[in-house]
């Protein structure tokens, strides 16, 4: 993703927001949501992960971001927001941009903070709920995958 990308991906995110996780979170969880994905926000997140975005003929149709997993710069690695349009969910894009992540984590393991509405989708993949979970937020699922 470069800088030029920050305001489609942006867009892309809030039009998942308003058609998907609102059945399954709190419109107050979804607002801190929308605050972690303004293209302000997204630009500042270049510092902190690798954020990547797969585009058809022109549009940007997915995002998904791969970071340290702690502050110490151990050997796990974190998947972060990762978004397909809503239009295209169910077509395999999310999935592919996933092994791509983990392709590019080369990491021990792959820790994912999932929406409800997406954790069946890395359940898929091969995580796992942890458990016990690292915060007590109830809207949220904590997910591992061993690689």
């Amino acid at each position: 993703m470069t800088d030029a990308d920050c305001e489609a991906v942006s867009a892309l995110i809030f039009r998942s927001y308003d058609r998907v996780p609102m059945h399954y979170n709190a419109p107050g969880l979804i607002e801190t949501f929308r605050e972690h994905a303004t293209p302000k926000s997204l630009r500042e997140q270049f510092t902190r992960k690798d954020v990547y975005v797969v585009e058809d003929g022109g549009r940007i149709v997915a995002t998904g971001g791969v970071g340290q997993w702690d502050e110490e710069g151990g050997p796990d690695r974190r998947v972060a927001d990762l978004f397909v349009a809503v239009d295209l969910l169910g077509r395999g894009i999310g999935r592919m941009l996933l092994d791509c992540l983990e392709a590019l984590a080369r990491a021990a393991s792959l820790h994912v903070i999932s929406s409800r509405n997406a954790a069946s989708f890395y359940q898929r993949a091969g995580c796992r709920v942890d458990d016990p979970h690292p915060e007590t937020a109830v809207e949220l699922t904590w997910m591992t995958k061993p690689l």
